[in-house]
């Protein structure tokens, strides 16, 4: 600034120089062009006044040549025009600088005189031709001004030099002492790092150029020993399982100019095996290429050996988890999947992998609406549980147990979800209370029929007795008739016509109908006496099916040639021990009440199947009893095994049929009787009689 300030007032002082020049020289070539005329005048004066002509004309043609004037006219003192010469004519340049103004015409008049009187005036017409000097002295000026210009900079240019070369030798001197500062403190922060830093060669052998003292502690090699070549870090240090690794990692982040980082072993001086995190860069490119690489070196053996036990307690509870037979499903506060075990897979046929991080209405829609006990529990801290959650499986009904349990612990927020199958549970449940009801039930029955035995056979007697007195074989009857005045036919055709014997039949028959209802009660009151023996179960299932194919009840419903028999027996299966009659009451009326159930609600265009199986489980030998029928209800299958409950129309079914079935099979047996049915499917019963009876 300073600079182009002190240039500006000296151009400034040089324009000024340069006008007052030009004005200078003007009025001083104005002036001598007026005295050259003056002179031009004298010389002629005594030539005009001898009328010497000639004379005359060879000099102002010699003036205007010399001169440069455009013309030069001479006239008397009556201004006549006495001579008009022309000058040469203008160059090229003239011409230019004419028509530019930069040349300016000037006429000059001056009187010719003699002996002090005026005879005649002299005219030139004279360019000012100064403008050559005025370029000259400014192209001077112009040099003049560039010097000084020049030499201004180069004085400028010297200062700031000098100012900057201060100002840098400055600079480095502080640099220079924060440099001894910051190689004190890079010193004393390698020393400190807990690790080893490395600055290497990119070679074949990673050449240690320096290497910090720390490295002892990892490897049990002195850091002298590295930089002077006596230890080669890749090839000795380094574990040789891992070697090709590290070396492959490292030189392809060299290559690309990325930093690098791994994790791999070492054997130390004494043969001991330690993991090691190596972080480092690439450093002093050149041709593409590092020349140099800087990394630091951590020992991570105790972080690893925590992550080997870690993972190793992580795999431990995995496989407890999955080796739980309930499904456990863990799950956060928005209801997303964070576990899932085995089970969990197994049920829904969704891996663990695919069902994190979704929803349970995404992966396990039956489980969707227990998200209100989640958010209870895990608000209130406390376990929540639904009991018997029914599931229909492949048209079977399951029942689950379902428990939140709210995660405890610092930080944590979420559940785990526990799924039970208590199916087999429910079912012997049911089988307990109805084993109690039947105890209960058995107790109370003995009583009723015993006190129904005593007035029911007093009824039947009485009736027969009736039909005794009135009949035509016994002469007491006759001859009682006689006595009154009467015959015993007209007596007979009397109570035929007023229906007495009618009557009496349907007392008999009603009579003997409540016997056998009360001697049902009494075998289901009491243990049977029949005599156990060995049986063959798929001859007791032959047995049965041939007598239902001959038992009149079945065929006054309807004909039990058109169910379908499908035998599904096994072959290995032991004989067993037991009352073979019993067995074949209880397979009959189930034969029985499943023919009844297809009559009764036919399928239109399915045939009506029966299926009866048999196999061995362990000890034990299981018999079932299969139909397409219409099936139960959960209500009905609770309580079908209930004395005295029934599905048929009154006067059809005593509803004693399952119960009496159920008592053989579980007091006198000591076997398992089940049902399981799904409505609109069909209807399976299940015996499990042991192989060997025990007392």
């Amino acid at each position: 600034m300073r600079f182009t300030k002190r240039f500006i007032f000296i151009c400034a002082i040089s324009a000024i120089a340069f006008a007052a020049f030009v004005a200078i020289l003007q009025q001083k070539t104005l002036r001598d062009a007026q005295l050259q005329a003056d002179d031009h005048a004298r010389v002629i004066a005594n030539a005009l006044w001898t009328f010497e002509e000639s004379s005359a004309l060879a000099y102002l043609q010699l003036a205007a040549n010399s001169y440069g004037y455009e013309w030069l006219i001479v006239k008397d003192d009556l201004g006549k025009t006495f001579l008009m010469i022309d000058g040469p004519p203008l160059s090229q340049i003239d011409a230019i600088f004419v028509a530019t103004g930069l040349i300016n015409r000037h006429t000059i008049t001056t009187d010719i005189r003699h002996d002090d009187r005026t005879i005649g005036t002299i005219s030139v017409l004279w360019l000012s031709r100064t403008i050559y000097i005025h370029l000259y002295v400014l192209f001077c000026l112009l040099l003049f001004l560039g010097g000084v210009w020049l030499f201004m900079r180069v004085l400028d240019m010297n200062r700031t030099l000098e100012t900057r070369v201060g100002k840098r030798t400055a600079e480095l001197e502080n640099a220079l002492s924060k440099l001894g500062n910051s190689e004190e403190k890079y010193r004393t922060l390698v020393e400190n790092i807990p690790g080893a830093v490395l600055h290497s060669v990119n070679d074949s052998h990673w050449t240690a150029l320096f290497i910090s003292d720390p490295v002892e502690e990892i490897t049990g090699h002195p850091a002298r020993d590295f930089m002077a070549g006596e230890v080669d870090y890749l090839n000795q240090v380094v574990h040789p399982d891992d070697r090709i690794r590290v070396r492959a990692t490292v030189a392809d982040a060299l290559i690309k100019g990325s930093d690098y980082s791994l994790e791999y072993r070492i054997q130390d001086a004494s043969g001991e095996q330690h993991w090691v995190s190596e972080k480092g860069q690439g450093v002093s490119w050149k041709g593409g290429r590092p020349e140099y690489f800087t990394s630091a070196i951590f020992d991570i053996t105790d972080r690893k050996l925590a992550e080997q036990e870690l993972l190793r307690l992580q795999n431990m509870l995995q496989s407890t988890i999955n080796s739980m037979p309930s499904v456990l499903v863990g799950v956060d506060t928005q209801g997303r999947v964070t576990q899932w075990n085995l089970e969990a897979e197994r049920l829904t046929g969704i891996s663990a992998t695919s069902a994190q991080h979704k929803t349970l209405e995404q992966v396990y829609p039956a489980l969707a609406p227990e998200m209100e006990n989640v958010h209870r529990a895990i608000q209130e801290q406390t376990v929540m549980s639904t009991p018997h959650l029914l599931r229909q499986i492949g048209g079977e009904i399951r029942y689950n147990d379902v428990t939140v349990f709210p995660l405890v612990g610092i930080g944590m927020q979420g559940a785990v979800i526990r799924v039970d199958d208590v199916t087999d549970r429910v079912r012997i449940d049911e089988v307990m209370v109805q084993t109690e009801k039947m105890m209960s039930v058995g107790g109370l029955a003995a009583g009723m029929a015993h006190e129904i035995n005593n007035p029911l056979g007093g009824i039947l007697q009485g009736a027969q007795n009736i039909m005794r007195r009135t009949s035509p074989e016994l002469p007491a009857n006759h001859q009682a008739a006689h006595d009154t005045g009467c015959t015993l036919d007209q007596i007979r055709l009397y109570m035929e016509k007023r229906g007495i014997n009618r009557m009496l039949s349907g007392i008999q028959e009603s009579g003997l109908r409540a016997a056998k209802i009360v001697s049902n009660m009494l075998d289901f009151s009491r243990k049977s006496g029949t005599s156990m023996a060995t049986c063959d179960v798929n001859v007791l299932a032959d047995t049965v099916l041939d007598l239902a194919t001959s038992d009149y009840d079945l065929k006054k419903s309807y004909d039990f040639k058109k169910v379908r028999i499908i035998r599904e027996y096994s072959h290995d299966l032991d004989q067993i021990t037991c009352a073979h009659t019993e067995i074949e009451q209880v397979l009959f009326n189930l034969v029985k009440n499943a023919a009844y159930a297809m009559a009764d609600h036919p399928k239109p265009g399915i045939a009506p199947i029966i299926i009866i199986r048999t196999r061995r489980e362990g000890n034990t030998a299981v018999i079932e009893v299969e139909d397409n029928g219409p099936g139960m209800t959960m209500e009905i299958r609770k309580r079908i095994f209930e004395p005295f409950f029934t599905t048929k129309p009154p006067g059809v079914g005593t509803g004693l049929g399952l119960s009496v079935s159920y008592f053989i099979i579980t007091q006198n047996h000591g076997g398992q009787f089940t049902v399981e049915s799904t409505p609109g499917v069909g209807t399976t019963f299940i015996i499990k009689l042991p192989l060997t009876l025990t007392s």
